[in-house]
């Protein structure tokens, strides 16, 4: 019988971000149906957003303008709830994060 060897957790110290890092937040969270994404860090100019699935098969696809710190608004009320990964790519940078969508109150 073969045993896996145990999990190991590291804990790195966190750096200050340099002023071109890629910042994003979402919300509301979790996502229930149409959600905010905000490109902090004085980040600005053209963004692909990509919504993926659990599986790999991209949900949502588009490019935005962004002016530094803005946002701008997801229509994600037809997806079905579940795990989905967001990715936002300006070029240099890309960032994929994971989220839910629960299903919306009644």
């Amino acid at each position: 019988s073969s045993t896996s060897p145990p999990f190991i957790v590291t804990t790195l110290p966190v750096e200050k971000l340099p002023p071109d890092d890629l910042v994003i937040e979402w919300y509301p969270q979790p996502v229930r149906g149409d959600f905010t994404v905000r490109i902090g860090n004085g980040n600005a100019g053209s963004m692909l957003i990509t919504i993926m699935d659990i599986l790999g098969r991209t949900v949502l696809s588009k490019t935005v303008d962004i002016d530094k710190g803005g946002s701008v608004l997801i229509p994600f009320d037809e997806p079905l709830p579940g795990v989905y990964v967001l990715t936002v790519e300006n070029g240099t940078r890309r960032i994929s994060l994971p989220f839910l969508k629960v299903q919306r109150d009644q």
